[in-house]
């Protein structure tokens, strides 16, 4: 009797453990868009964004802590891994900038002397299978009395220049078959009213 609930809980955790490795065709990763409107503004900070990611989630992958500049107010992918801890945007004098080798500016972080940050909500890395990509997510920045502000820009204010209106090729992709399909079916139907099918 005891051999049989032995096996029974073996069983049991050994399909959680199977199903916890099998990827879920339901859901995707994605590589989400941000878009930074205003550091166009200030020519003599460099911006930056610090992510604390890891590739994959396991209770003993440790997050990592990197930076990724800000090109510009256009909306660009800044390439997090899959499993997001924390993110923040950095404003660091240019001219200190300019001084520091690469392995320093990497090693920056919202903790470095000199260095203004402003925490923002960790972007969605997964969606659903049949979900659009998300679109880039807009946010404003301005540095006031020496602090850095960052803050989401609400849909209406959004800068249609900043964020195009579609996300992406899929965005454009699905556009272009809805069109057809809609064109199909109106031939279809003046053909059959006209009774030459």
């Amino acid at each position: 009797m005891h051999a049989g609930r032995w096996l029974s809980l073996t069983l049991v955790l050994g399909c959680l453990t199977a199903r916890a490795d099998i990827p879920n065709p339901d859901i995707r990763h994605v590589d989400p868009q941000l878009a930074f409107a205003g550091v166009q503004n200030h020519p003599d900070h460099v911006f930056l964004v610090y992510v604390q990611d890891k590739g994959y989630w396991g209770p003993n992958v440790k997050f990592e802590g990197r930076v990724i500049p800000i090109p510009g107010p256009r909306p660009f992918a800044p390439g997090f891994r899959n499993t997001i801890g924390k993110v923040a945007v950095l404003a660091v004098p240019k001219a200190a900038y300019e001084r520091l080798t690469e392995e320093q500016r990497q090693a920056l972080s919202p903790e470095s002397p000199g260095v203004l940050s402003c925490g923002i909500d960790t972007p969605p890395t997964i969606v659903r299978t049949l979900e659009p990509d998300p679109s880039p997510a807009p946010y404003g920045v301005a540095i006031t009395d020496g602090k850095l502000i960052v803050e989401p820009v609400k849909p209406g204010d959004r800068d249609s220049s900043a964020v195009p209106p579609f996300r992406s090729r899929r965005g454009w992709w699905a556009l272009a078959v809805a069109a057809s399909v809609a064109w199909l079916g109106i031939t279809v139907s003046r053909r059959l009213i006209r009774g030459e099918c």
